[in-house]
């Protein structure tokens, strides 16, 4: 059959041992993907972090199949690498997908990318807060996605694709790398807090560490890799291919002692909990994140006019049972205010 005839050759390519006229079977059988290849070259044309996004979810998909399904009787994984790297890789993933389908049986035309991916995204005024399969925290900010496979908690390696912007909070697992990757870089951490902005309509993309540390690499391989220590940023320009490191501003991050604008009433008499976070946001200048925001609609009566930043946080601490967290002048707040 044609499908034991593919993996017979994928087998005796990864052993060395194919002969000249196996290579050139082999070898017609990635040409014959060239239809599929125009079309998926016009469906993603000048639409890179959804061209990164399939590369990503297939890549993905051969990792999970092969590890479940096709350890040869020695116990080592069969190993599909492309015949010419000069190809073009959707050529080169559409033929792997075929071996996703020989090896494992998926229905690959309802799921074209692998079994047990998760796609989550935001719409441009939510902002959602997320548990990744191994304890990870995301909250993902307005009109982002990500992309990751609900199997990540027991593979080799964690990775998720993200389009968008992100807040990470990774759970640590020293044998285990995390990676996030975007249209343009590979961040790789272990157990650490950083945000990444990688918006499609900038032309740079962010990622700013706070607390661990991170290891950048470019996907073009201009420079070598950037790691990065807490308190620093590294901005990738689209343009010029350059990435540049620099440290946190001390005056943009939350100082207990700086002077709140003034015009910002915090007096409230039965009005929604969002207005009081949104009060908060424009007297101290910080952003506050909270899962299900536009929710809060219980109200509350407060005169907080001489409270500061962190007195009112300890008080909804208090009162509401919530915990939060500042990094730079972002607020992120957990827990249940409006029951």
């Amino acid at each position: 059959m044609l499908s034991e005839r593919i993996l017979e050759l994928l087998r005796k390519r990864r052993e060395g041992t194919c002969s000249s006229l196996e290579l050139q079977e082999l070898d017609d059988w990635y040409a014959s993907f060239d239809h599929l290849e125009s079309e998926t070259e016009k469906a993603l044309f000048n639409d890179l972090a959804e061209e990164e996004l399939i590369k990503f979810s297939i890549r993905t998909g051969i990792d999970a199949q092969l590890a479940q399904s096709s350890a040869d009787p020695e116990g080592e994984m069969l190993v599909v690498r492309p015949l010419h790297p000069v190809r073009k890789w959707w050529k080169q993933f559409l033929a792997a997908c075929v071996v996703i389908l020989l090896i494992g049986g998926i229905t690959f035309y309802k799921n074209p990318f692998l079994s047990g991916a998760i796609t989550v995204s935001t719409k441009a005024d939510e902002i959602t807060r997320l548990v990744l399969p191994d304890s990870s925290v995301v909250w993902l900010k307005a009109g982002s996605r990500i992309r990751y496979n609900r199997k990540m908690r027991t593979g080799p390696a964690r990775e998720l694709f993200l389009e968008g912007e992100g807040f990470f909070d990774i759970a640590h697992h020293p044998s285990r790398p995390f990676i996030v990757h975007t249209s343009f870089l590979h961040i790789k951490v272990l157990g650490t807090i950083f945000n990444v902005r990688s918006n499609s309509q900038d032309q740079e993309v962010e990622t700013t560490l706070f607390k661990g540390s991170v290891r950048i690499d470019q996907k073009d391989n201009t420079t070598g890799p950037v790691t990065l220590l807490p308190n620093q940023r590294a901005v990738y320009s689209k343009g010029s291919g350059l990435l540049k490191v620099s440290n946190l501003s001390s005056e943009k991050a939350i100082d207990k002692k700086e002077i709140p604008k003034p015009g910002v009433s915090m007096v409230f008499d039965e009005k929604p909990f969002e207005d009081l976070l949104a009060h908060m946001e424009q007297k101290f200048g910080v952003r506050i994140y909270i899962h299900n925001r536009s929710l809060l609609r219980c109200s509350v009566t407060a005169d907080l006019e001489k409270e500061s930043l962190t007195e009112i946080l300890n008080l909804l601490k208090i009162s509401y049972g919530i915990s939060y967290s500042i990094y730079g002048r972002e607020l992120f707040i957990e827990g249940t205010i409006c029951k």
